[in-house]
């Protein structure tokens, strides 16, 4: 690639405090209670408590875990197990319930949330599990969760991650297998800091909530964490809301935005890979146009024809990168970039607002900036985040740490991810970068890491300098036994009913390696097969990989071609496979459908020794016929949160689901634990809420989505759960008009669904910002900020300090209230403002008709001609005169000296003076008719009426006159 010379200054750049084992202060909130009797059994299962401390951290922060099973014994219902593994076979559970589960009826803890971790079992043992008393419980603080010092389990940190952690360069860099521990580690350096701001990015909105209930359970009590997700931040730096386009959507948008047949001639290579030219351009052509640092046509926010040209070469090769260009130049590309790429446009908007030096107010006065999953930013996205650092540091002495982690090894999404060029950008822009390398699997048992491994060789049959990051992948102590099973379907019949029966089974993830569906899947299974995007982050108990034969075969040894097209095509292919692969935590299929020898060969060889089961034989082990309705609903729930962001299709899919289970309102049949009730009422309005603001208006099926969660609302909620997704689905599709009404009644939500509400307002926050805005300038709606506008403004996440912008709005909600004369609606406005502010307080007192009590605020805020007048209306002279001036100090001094003198008069004095004496003191005090009479401020005089549209504070000045 052209690189330009790059002449940055150099940043200041401080190192990081000594990391700090999370003291005694955190904690409070007590979430999780632990039996006393779990820790005596655990001595003897090592194994168990490394696993328990990951499940108990788990149910500390989120109040529930990854993989969840019921009990079918009636005298345990309610009870709720987590599997910790166990070697050679043994497998042992933790058991717990929420508060509010049947177990736990009656133990009222204050705020709703609690689990209370009751006993460690072995699988078989279905004994009648009895709650016992909350004093058999011991609420774990924070630390006793954690902390190295004070913990109560076997941590669950790998040296690598402790390395990186406690390491104290500024700018660090993390990376690793699929499993390997890279989030967990950015947690950690994140929570065990004091005092520290720190904005936290990750592509997904479901791991921002994951992140945001971490920090809040193990968080430094004094440091302030804002997570958000890429595209959020975005929007806040551009000042606007960006869509939000899944890949399926972008690649979607992209081929239909050209007249195919107008360039059919000029489209070479790229004849049958228009998805793969929709991965060149938004990778390369557009991804990486990084002002100052490669040549690019700056007005067009690309990359020069020759800049890339010069990248292709190392590339896709030179023929396709000139067919590329030529389809540009046929098309006028410039009418679908913005609708196929919004991401890549709003970060060219943020980039030319930050080298401006143009950075929100509310984005300002961060320590430390924390980047996960890097890989699927193009480079210009974290370019954004680089030049971010850059413009904090000239508003301020340092620039803020840097902590990134990334997989180049899971690169589904086109983002061009190059660890040469992110290394490149850090230390030419911030600072020079320390890497870090996880090499243990913690999260995939040993055999399945084992499969993951071997597909990663398959990065040798591709040019070095095309393959990702070397990983080793050290094998760690088996803590969960799991399986290998390899199953042939002979015909596309019994394949799509396979899809069918596993669609409706708990805990159980189809996943093609491919980048779309097999178009041989039946359209009513398509949403219930995921690609590897709308996969990644994701685990599983079990995991099916379809036709994973098929992909094998055209990539193994002696099928490169060695065409550039070809080679970064298989590099993306087998990114895409370890993706697939790497989901798994117990059970790993292969599902070949009408597979050829070779490919069933292939599949053998990377399982090595899989058991062979038939396609109904399979289902029939996935099926649990101790499964209870409950463990179905709570299956369900987890599905549809977790494939909400990848896909919505499949997480609506999964909630109906999880309602049909629940059975009707008021049966006998009905499930009757409310906190299943509520879980399961939650997810329906969260994935509703999410398809209604991700999919805009006209998506399909928009009609039968609002219906069925206004009737979920109606059956399972109360008329203010009605209301309030009503008022949403309003906002939602006009997104114009005052938004306080509906923030209100989703405010007043049970917790859970007003988090799965909320969880849907990040791409219309910037449009919620302004709403609120506009709302301090409407008389009609100003009287609304004397509420919990902090709680406002959370809600829709706002980026920055809630107080300080609370304030702003209050303000601006009583200059108009003010103006329009609604004192008292003004002063309750004014009340709610944090620190006071004096000159709104002194005009307010004046209003009321309490010049003296005006003059004190006067004062206060520096504003002396208003004090002066002000102390001149209540007659208080002498505390006046301190303000005067000319001849108004004159007369000041004239009253005072009259005040005292009437202050001497002799007592009785009226009784003995004469009539001509008197007649000679009142003509003494008696003043000449005034040519003007000022106008006073009183309560039994009107206040004149000030314009609406007059800055009342523009000169720092008050005055009603």
């Amino acid at each position: 690639m052209s690189q330009q010379p790059v002449h940055l200054p150099p940043l200041s750049l401080r190192p990081d405090p000594p990391n700090e084992d999370l003291g005694a202060e955190r904690g409070v909130d007590q979430r999780a209670w632990l039996h006393l009797d779990i820790l005596d059994h655990i001595k003897d299962l090592p194994h168990v408590s490394k696993r328990l401390g990951i499940v108990v951290q788990q149910l500390a922060a989120l109040g529930r875990t990854t993989i969840v099973k019921g009990c079918s014994d009636r005298k345990n219902r309610g009870w709720r197990r987590t599997p910790l593994g166990g070697g050679n076979g043994m497998h042992y559970y933790l058991w717990w319930t929420p508060q509010g589960s049947p177990q736990s009826d009656g133990m009222n803890l204050g705020p709703k949330g609690a689990v209370f971790l009751r006993a460690v079992r072995h699988h078989d043992n279905h004994q009648p599990l009895i709650f016992g008393k909350l004093a058999d419980y011991h609420p774990l603080r924070a630390q006793e969760i954690v902390s190295e010092s004070e913990g109560c389990f076997e941590k669950p940190w790998t040296p690598a991650q402790e390395r990186f952690t406690r390491n104290d360069h500024a700018v660090r860099v993390i990376y690793g297998y699929p499993g390997s521990g890279k989030t967990m580690a950015l947690w950690r350096a994140v929570e065990s800091r004091r005092g520290d701001k720190t904005l936290y990015l990750t592509w997904s909105r479901d791991l921002v909530e994951q992140a945001r209930a971490r920090f809040a359970a193990f968080g430094a009590p004094d440091a302030k964490i804002e997570a958000r997700d890429f595209t959020t931040f975005l929007g806040v730096l551009c000042g606007e809301d960006i869509a939000r386009r899944t890949l399926a959507e972008s690649r979607e948008g992209f081929r239909s935005s050209f007249e195919w047949w107008k360039i059919r001639d000029h489209l070479g290579p790229w004849k049958d890979n228009l998805d793969a030219l929709h991965a060149e351009l938004r990778s390369t052509l557009f991804g990486c146009a990084v002002r100052g640092m490669f040549d690019c046509i700056r007005d067009e926010g690309r990359l020069s024809d020759a800049a890339y040209l010069e990248t292709s070469a190392d590339g896709i090769g030179r023929e396709a990168a000139g067919a590329a260009l030529q389809i540009l130049q046929k098309t006028d590309w410039t009418e679908w970039f913005e609708s196929v790429f919004p991401e890549l446009n709003a970060a060219r908007k943020a980039m030319t607002r930050l080298l401006e030096g143009e950075v929100p107010s509310n984005l300002q006065g961060f320590d430390r900036i924390v980047v996960d999953e890097v890989q699927d930013l193009t480079l210009l996205e974290a370019a954004v985040v680089v030049q971010f650092c850059r413009a904090l540091a000239s508003k301020g002495s340092h620039a803020p740490w840097l902590l990134m982690a990334f997989d180049d090894g899971q690169t589904v999404r086109p983002s061009g991810f190059h660890v040469g060029r992110l290394c490149d950008l850090l230390h030419q822009w911030i600072g020079r970068p320390e890497e870090f390398g996880l090499e243990c699997n913690v999260r995939s048992p040993s055999v399945i890491a084992e499969v993951v491994d071997r597909a990663g060789s398959l990065y040798n049959t591709i040019d070095k300098g095309t393959r990702p990051t070397d990983q080793r992948n050290l094998p760690v102590e088996q803590e969960i036994d799991a399986r290998l099973i390899y199953v042939s379907v002979p015909s596309l019949e019994g394949a799509s009913e396979l899809l069918k029966d596993l669609a409706d089974l708990d805990d159980v993830a189809v996943i093609t390696p491919e980048p779309s569906v097999p178009e041989w899947v039946p359209s009513e299974s398509q949403s219930a097969v995921l690609t590897p995007d709308a996969a990644k982050g994701l685990e599983y108990a079990s995991v099916c990989v379809l036709d994973a034969g098929q992909v094998l075969n055209r990539l193994g040894p002696g099928t490169a071609s060695g065409d550039p097209l070809e080679v970064h095509a298989r590099r993306t292919a087998i990114d895409r496979l370890r993706v697939a692969l790497s989901r798994a935590t117990e059970n790993l299929v292969f599902v070949d459908v009408q597979a050829e020898e070779s490919a069933r060969e292939w599949s053998m060889e990377l399982l090595r020794t899989p058991e062979l089961f038939e396609a109904a034989d399979l289902v029939e082990l996935f099926v649990d016929s101790d499964a209870t309705p409950e463990q179905r609903v709570l299956a369900r729930v987890q599905d549809a949160r977790s494939l909400v962001e990848g896909s919505p299709l499949r997480a609506w899919d999964r909630a109906l689901q999880a309602i049909r289970i629940l059975g009707k309102p008021g049966q006998e049949s009905s499930i009757g634990d409310e906190t299943i009730k509520v879980e399961a009422r939650s997810v329906v309005l969260g994935v509703a809420a999410r398809r209604l603001v991700d999919g805009g208006s006209g998506f399909s099926g928009k009609e039968e989505v609002v219906s069925t969660a206004q009737r979920v609302a109606r059956d399972w909620g109360s008329e203010g759960t009605v209301t309030a997704f009503q008022e949403f689905e309003s906002w939602s599709k006009n997104r114009n008009g005052e938004p306080i009404t509906m923030l209100e009644a989703v405010l007043a939500l049970e917790e859970q669904d007003r988090d799965a509400i909320q969880a849907a307002l990040p791409p219309m926050s910037q449009a919620l910002l302004a709403a609120l805005r506009a709302s301090t300038a409407d008389v009609s709606t100003a009287a609304s900020f004397s509420r919990d506008v902090e709680d406002w403004l959370r809600l829709i996440g706002f980026v920055g300090d809630e107080a300080d912008e609370a304030r702003n709005l209050r303000l601006k909600a009583f200059d108009v209230l003010i103006a329009d004369e609604r004192v008292r609606d003004a002063g309750s406005v004014l009340r709610l403002v944090k620190p006071p502010d004096a000159a709104r307080s002194g005009l307010h007192s004046e209003y009321l008709g309490r010049p003296a009590e005006a003059a004190q605020h006067y004062e206060k805020a520096g504003m002396t001609d208003d004090a002066l007048r002000t102390w001149r209306l209540a007659a208080e002279w002498e505390k006046a005169i301190v303000h005067a001036k000319g001849n108004e100090k004159k007369d000041l001094g004239w009253l005072v000296s009259v005040e005292k003198a009437a202050g001497r008069r002799p007592a009785g004095i009226e009784n003995r003076m004469t009539k001509g004496e008197r007649e000679k003191l009142a003509k003494l005090t008696k003043l000449p008719r005034a040519k003007r009479s000022p106008k006073v401020v009183g309560p039994q005089q009107k206040v004149p009426k000030m314009p609406k549209q007059e800055n009342l504070f523009a000169d720092s000045r008050v005055s009603p006159r």
